[in-house]
């Protein structure tokens, strides 16, 4: 095989054993969209997510279309809460 074939296969095996490197992560995302009962979008929100483990939290306001992103977060077990100007507030667990 020429030199030039030889090292252009060398750099694509390289290049393929990286990339399953990028598979996987220690970090989540919790995302969403925060409707009420007759589907309409609620903006405005503000969305709590505070890991069970650490007490750490994160907070987040929901956009126009009522949706939210929390990103970067370390994997573990999270309590979301919600809460409007109308002063109520819903909390949800999960894994």
């Amino acid at each position: 095989m020429p030199k030039k074939n030889s090292l252009a296969l060398a750099a694509l095996v390289v290049c393929g054993l990286a990339f399953p490197l990028f598979g996987q992560s220690d970090r989540a995302t919790i995302e969403g969209a925060v409707k009420c009962p007759s589907s309409a979008v609620l903006p405005g929100v503000r969305v709590q997510v505070t890991n069970v483990g650490a007490e750490a939290s994160q907070t987040t306001t929901t956009d126009a279309q009522g949706f939210y992103r929390i990103d970067n977060l370390p994997v573990g077990t999270y309590t979301v809460s919600f809460s409007a100007k109308s002063s109520i507030t819903t909390v949800s667990a999960g894994a």
